[in-house]
């Protein structure tokens, strides 16, 4: 595992609610987080957060509980190994550098102060 502090990118699925504390902590070390653009996500952050933070919208990734309907580990281990995978297909590498030469683009505008300053 790399440390946060150490990361360009952090992944950042959507919790219970529109902002999850891996957001705030991504932005605190400086790497920018990469949330799943499930529908109306991006816009309630938006307005949350406004439109400046450096973040990165993931193509939506289908929602699976990896134990929802599992009566055992293996199984539950496995349906969450298979969400992984549909994860790492969505966000390869390439997406990731389009994404980061776009911030650098407008890496001026971008402001982490509601990060600081909620």
């Amino acid at each position: 595992r790399r440390p946060v502090v150490s990361s360009r990118f952090v992944w950042s699925p959507e919790g219970n609610g529109v902002t999850c504390y891996r957001d705030t902590e991504a932005l605190l070390a400086g790497a920018v987080p990469v949330l799943d653009a499930t529908p109306g996500r991006r816009d309630a952050f938006e307005r949350q957060w406004g439109t400046n933070l450096p973040v990165v919208w993931a193509p939506p990734i289908p929602f699976e509980s990896s134990h929802a309907g599992h009566r055992d580990g293996a199984t539950a281990r496995a349906a969450h190994l298979a969400l992984l995978g549909r994860t790492q297909r969505a966000l390869n590498r390439t997406m990731l550098e389009i994404e980061w030469a776009a911030l650098q683009a407008r890496w001026d505008e971008l402001d982490v102060a509601p990060a600081y300053y909620p």
